[in-house]
C-alpha cells in the first residue's frame, strides 16, 4: 500500500504547496523526475484516449492502466459467483494512484479516495457553471468530493422534423408538456403504425423510474417508503407500457434507431448528435430540444458526469495527479479533449454504446454549433433536494425482478395488466413493511 496518511493528507499538501511556491506540477520549466502512475479505468481504452494529451503536457509521467472488470470477465477460469472476489483482489493488487470511470469504494468499503473539495483553490481549479453542478451532484452527504469530470452528458429530445413533416404531424414547440409529447406520439402512430412514435434507451422498470423522476418530478422513496402504491405511478406506467414498453418486455434488447427514418421522437443523451452528423443529417432534418415535463415539475433537468476521475488518498503522486486534473478541467484542456479525444474516430465508437464521452463543459470549444446546443447546456430549474434515504440494493433488485417477471407475463398474454400490477403491489407492500430495506443515502 501507499505510504501517506489519509487523515493528514490535506495539511501536508498545503504545507508542501506553500513551501514550493505556486507552480503547478508539470507546468513549470524545471525538469521533473520521471514517474509511473498506476491507473484503473473502465475500460482501459477510455483512458488511452486521454493518454496522448496527458503525455504531451506531462512528459515525465508514464501510465500503467488496468481494468479489473475486463480482466475478470476474460478469465474463463473464474466462475461468475467468484467475480466480485476476483475484482477485489485486482483492485488491491493494482494499488492504483488514479481512477477513471471506476468506483473503487463500491467494491471496497471505505476505500481511501482523496477529498478534492479543499484542494480546488490550492491547485487553481476554478469550476465553471457546469463543472460546479457536476461537483455539487458528486458531493457526498459528509461534504466530501471524490470525483471530478471534465465532460458531461444530458438527456434531451431529438425530433425527427423530416419524418413528422412527411406524416403531416405538427412539430411540437419547446418547451412542451408531457401531455403534448404524448399527443404528438399518438398522432405519429395514427399516421403510420409501422413508425416508432417515440423511444428511449430505458427498458422495463428503469423506464418507469426514469419517467417518474425526470419527467414528472416524483420521488421513488419518501419517508422510508416506496411511493409506487400511488395511483399516478400506475397511470404513468400504463401510458408508457402501451406506448411501446410492452415490446421491450418481450424483447429486452435496447432499441436504437440507427436508420434515422423510423422514429419520430427519440429521448437519449445529447451525444447522439454526432451519430446524426456522421450520417449526413442536418438541423432541418432533426431538432434538439429540452425534454418534455409535467407542468408541476420545476426541477432542473439533470446532467451527469461521463469521465469522472478520482485519486487514491494514499498515493505518493498527489501533486502530479492534481496537476493533471487541473489541466483537464481547464479551458485549455477542454479544447484538447474536444479536438483530440471526443472528435477522434476512436471516441466516436463510444457514442454508440451506453457510456459516451458526451461534451466538454466549455461551450465555445464544441465542434457542432450548427445544430445548436441550447438544450444540452440549459440549466434552468430548481436543484432537486438530495434524498436522505434510498432503497437498499437487494430490495431494489427485487423490485426490478418482479416488474420483469410479471410484465413479461402481461406482455405475453398470461396475465392481465391489472393482475400484473397487483402482484407488483404485493412486493411493494412487502418491501415497505421492512425498515431494513431503506438505507441512508451517501
Amino acid at each position: 500500500m501507499k505510504k501517506r496518511s489519509t487523515a493528514w493528507i490535506t495539511c501536508l499538501l498545503l504545507l508542501s504547496f506553500l513551501a514550493q511556491g505556486c507552480t503547478l506540477p508539470g507546468i513549470g520549466k524545471e525538469k521533473q523526475p520521471e514517474i509511473t502512475v498506476k491507473v484503473i479505468a473502465e475500460p482501459v481504452e477510455r483512458f488511452h484516449l486521454f493518454e496522448p494529451l496527458l503525455r504531451e503536457k506531462f512528459p515525465h509521467i508514464t501510465f500503467e492502466v488496468r481494468d479489473p472488470l475486463s480482466e475478470v470477465w476474460a478469465n474463463k477460469n473464474i466462475a461468475p459467483e467468484d467475480y466480485m472476489e476476483a475484482i477485489l483482489a485486482i483492485i488491491e493488487q493494482a494499488d492504483a494512484d488514479l481512477f477513471l470511470n471506476f468506483q473503487a469504494d463500491y467494491y471496497i468499503e471505505n476505500y481511501p479516495l482523496l477529498d478534492l473539495a479543499p484542494l480546488l483553490n490550492m491547485y487553481g481549479i476554478q469550476l465553471n457553471v457546469h463543472q460546479q453542478v457536476l461537483a455539487d451532484q458528486a458531493t457526498r452527504r459528509d461534504g466530501t468530493l471524490t470525483t471530478l469530470s471534465p465532460t458531461f452528458n444530458k438527456q434531451v429530445l431529438f425530433i425527427n422534423n423530416k419524418l413528422l413533416s412527411e406524416l403531416n404531424v405538427a412539430i411540437p414547440e419547446s418547451p412542451m408538456s408531457w401531455e403534448t409529447f404524448r399527443q404528438t406520439a399518438v398522432s405519429i402512430q395514427e399516421q403510420s403504425p409501422n413508425i416508432q412514435s417515440y423511444t428511449t434507451n430505458f427498458s422495463q422498470f428503469s423506464a418507469l423510474e426514469w419517467f417518474g423522476r425526470t419527467i414528472m418530478g416524483w420521488n421513488l422513496v419518501e419517508d422510508n417508503q416506496l411511493t409506487l402504491d400511488r395511483q399516478e405511478w400506475r397511470e404513468l406506467f400504463e401510458q408508457i407500457y402501451g406506448d411501446g414498453l410492452k415490446e421491450k418486455f418481450l424483447n429486452s434488447k435496447i432499441y436504437n434507431p440507427r436508420t434515422f427514418d423510423n422514429t419520430g421522437l427519440y429521448i437519449t443523451g445529447g451525444h447522439y448528435i454526432r451519430a446524426l452528423m456522421n450520417a449526413g443529417q442536418s438541423p432541418e432534418d432533426w431538432s434538439i430540444v429540452e425534454l418534455p415535463r409535467d407542468p408541476m415539475n420545476n426541477y432542473r433537468m439533470p446532467i451527469y458526469a461521463t469521465n469522472p476521475f478520482a485519486i487514491h488518498a494514499e498515493s505518493e503522486y498527489i501533486d502530479e495527479l492534481m496537476g493533471m486534473i487541473a489541466y483537464l478541467m481547464s479551458e485549455e484542456g477542454a479544447e484538447r479533449i474536444e479536438a483530440d479525444v471526443i472528435s477522434v474516430e476512436a471516441a466516436k465508437r463510444w457514442e454508440d454504446i451506453q457510456s459516451p464521452f458526451g461534451f466538454v463543459t466549455y461551450r465555445d470549444e464544441l465542434t457542432f454549433n450548427q445544430f445548436g446546443a441550447e438544450a444540452i447546456f440549459e440549466l434552468d430549474g430548481v436543484t432537486p433536494a438530495a434524498s436522505n434515504v434510498k432503497l437498499a440494493n437487494e430490495a431494489y433488485f427485487q423490485l426490478i425482478d418482479v416488474f420483469d417477471v410479471q410484465f413479461k407475463a402481461v406482455a405475453s398474454g398470461s396475465l392481465s395488466f391489472d393482475q400484473g400490477w397487483e402482484l407488483v403491489q404485493q412486493t411493494v407492500q412487502k418491501i415497505n413493511s421492512e425498515p431494513s430495506n431503506f438505507v441512508a443515502a451517501e
